[in-house]
């Protein structure tokens, strides 16, 4: 028997068959993960090496180069392209859309090694990325104050990055804008004259100095003890003792030749708001996890926040995915559900046409339903009206 006949014989049991599937149906809706882009990777990575304090030039000519050099012998290589910045060398590869990128990039990697023995000493080790959608932020908030001189960059720091962090699906939380507490020292240069020091040797013993090392470990008897030294600084006084050389026979310290003093950071990145310096937040969730739950708890964990940071301090949310997601889905929904309220668009011989529900065409319409509601041999006048 086919299955209509099956159907028709047995209403009650093919209702059910309906029922269970659209039960079915809801459940799995409601367990379906809400994304704006599809879970896609790129064929496109990108090699990172910064070396600080280089111009352009010759951060094209000592590290891009080489570098594109290396990878250009990578199978399935579409593109290659750089930007050489200041301090900064970025390769850019595109590779052909049935690439594996999977293995691709181990494969950039010991192409990268070949040459890094090559590269400026002085230059960081290079870093290889894979693009993916994900990487963007699912959620942007803007930080700002009306109370002047607030550190908002380490409000943000130490308060409400750690609490946003703690949030299950949260990558990371990059934070843009702001002043960067620092210790600065500035170098007396007619005092570094008069003692005969140069300058390079000072840094170098600034920079050895301020570290923590191991120093081997010992068995007193049943007890197993670590040891290290402790070199890190802990205030400005540690600095300012710092040794950095002798004038004949007289020790010669950091604090003798430099002011040092807490301070902050030049500033490169800068964040306005309608009420002045802020600070932006940029939340990246983790690769699997549903954007509209994440950016929910997001938003509410900063609802929370709220009743601790002062009071002048705002905190808005200036982008949010799981909006753009939950308009998508709203849009699509309508559509099923109303087809009537949503236009048909065609191209037609170079022409644009609309059709909507109800028009029709009107006028062929009425004479259609005047030629049946009519009596036979009539035909409709001017002036009448469908009935």
């Amino acid at each position: 028997m086919k299955l209509p006949g099956i159907s028709v014989k047995h209403p009650v049991t093919t209702s059910m068959v309906f029922v269970a599937l659209f039960v079915l149906g809801l459940v799995s809706l409601s367990q379906l993960g809400l994304e704006l882009f599809p879970d896609i990777s790129f064929p496109t990575a990108v090699v990172f090496t910064a070396y600080p304090g280089v111009g352009p030039e010759e951060i094209e000519s000592s590290i891009s180069e080489p570098v594109e050099d290396a990878v250009s012998t990578l199978n399935g290589v579409e593109r290659i392209s750089s930007v050489s910045s200041e301090g900064v060398s970025m390769v850019i590869i595109n590779f052909s859309w049935d690439t594996n990128m999977d293995t691709i990039v181990s494969e950039i990697r010991e192409k990268v090694a070949v040459v890094e023995e090559d590269l400026p000493a002085a230059a960081e080790r290079p870093s290889i990325v894979r693009y993916n959608p994900e990487f963007l932020p699912s959620i942007i908030l803007n930080v700002s104050s009306s109370t002047p001189g607030l550190e908002l960059r380490r409000l943000a720091e130490e308060i409400i990055v750690p609490e946003l962090e703690k949030i299950e699906g949260v990558a990371t939380v990059g934070v843009f804008g702001g002043k960067v507490a620092a210790v600065t020292c500035t170098l007396d240069l007619n005092s570094i004259a008069k003692l005969d020091i140069p300058i390079l040797p000072i840094l170098r013993v600034f920079e050895a100095e301020n570290v923590n090392l191991p120093a081997g470990s010992i068995s007193i008897e049943d007890q197993y003890i670590v040891l290290r030294t402790l070199g890190e600084f802990t205030s400005l006084g540690d600095i300012k003792n710092v040794l950095i050389g002798y004038k004949q026979t007289v020790p010669v310290y950091l604090g003798d030749v430099a002011e040092v003093s807490l301070g902050y950071l030049p500033r490169e990145q800068f964040f306005r708001t309608e009420s002045g310096d802020g600070v932006q937040l940029a939340v990246r969730k983790q690769p699997g996890h549903n954007t509209v739950d994440i950016n929910r708890m997001v938003k509410d964990q900063v609802d929370r926040l709220r009743q601790t940071l002062p009071p002048s301090v705002l905190v808005k949310v200036q982008s949010d995915q799981s909006t753009q997601i939950l308009n998508s889905i709203g849009s699509v929904a309508r559509a099923a559900v109303f087809p009537a309220q949503y236009p048909f668009h065609s191209d037609h011989l170079g022409g644009h046409s609309s059709i909507r529900g109800g028009d029709l065409f009107p006028d062929e319409l009425c004479r259609h339903q005047h030629e049946h509601c009519l009596p036979d041999g009539d035909h409709p006048r001017s002036g009448d009206v469908c009935g």
